[in-house]
């Protein structure tokens, strides 16, 4: 998973979290840093923040993420859902208004994230499998 965040105090709490979680997390702070990343080939679903201080997120998702449809949830800490709004009817994109708790983004990106096969799995385990 690539989180893709610039505030680090926010990107350290965030990488604990989803670590504790289980998932195995990869961070960069800038837009050209994370379309690297999302192009490699090596990442399975992103959170990524809105305001990047190189790019928009949706910028970062439009030249890496939505032609390989890599799940992702935005992230932003304004209000900014119409930036986001032509890409919240892909099944695979979500948006979280920051701050939410960690509980909220793992059951987010248990349903931008398709399931490895049916189970009765959590989304704490859903997310430790895609991770």
């Amino acid at each position: 998973m690539l989180l893709v965040e610039d505030d680090s105090h926010v990107a350290a709490a965030l990488l604990l979290a989803l670590r504790d979680a289980g998932a195995s997390v990869q961070h960069v702070g800038r837009g050209e840093a994370a379309v690297a990343a999302l192009t490699s080939g090596n990442i399975d679903a992103a959170i990524v923040d809105i305001g990047l201080p190189d790019m928009e997120g949706t910028k970062v998702y439009e030249r890496a993420g939505r032609a390989t449809r890599i799940p992702v949830v935005f992230s932003t800490g304004h209000a900014e859902e119409a930036k986001v709004a032509p890409y919240l009817g892909e099944p695979h994109v979500a948006y979280l208004l920051k701050p939410y708790p960690i509980d909220l983004l793992i059951d987010t990106l248990a349903t931008v994230i398709p399931p490895v096969q049916e189970s009765d799995a959590t989304p704490a385990e859903r997310l430790a499998v895609s991770g």
